[in-house]
């Protein structure tokens, strides 16, 4: 058992779940209180200045897309697909009018 604890402790730990997003701003006006959402939890970033980019990790409690809450209504969604589990980053290129583009490296969970 002694032996069985000692090999556990040398093995590589495990990156916690989660999906890393950064969005960048490339327009020329602010996104006033925006918040992140994903199926089971939202995270409030602030707002998002032209220019600025904010990373945060998101954690999906289930099947998810993102959505970009911003300016008390207005609404984007960041084109992509993510599963209780995921791992990897996502970086979203967003205005107040559009998703500009998307870059989707996230490796799905398998469960």
């Amino acid at each position: 058992m002694l032996a069985l604890s000692a090999t556990y402790a040398l093995l590589p730990k495990q990156k916690a779940p989660g999906v890393i997003l950064t969005l960048s701003n490339v327009s020329a006006v602010t996104m006033h209180s925006a918040t992140v959402r994903v199926t089971g939890n939202a995270y409030a970033i602030g707002d998002l200045a032209p220019g600025a980019s904010k990373s945060i990790t998101v954690h999906p409690r289930s099947d998810s897309d993102i959505e970009l809450v911003f300016d008390r209504t207005r609404r984007l969604k960041i084109d992509c697909y993510l599963v209780r589990g995921d791992r990897g980053k996502i970086a979203a290129v967003v205005t107040p009018e559009r998703v500009a583009a998307v870059k989707d490296e996230t490796i799905h969970s398998s469960y």
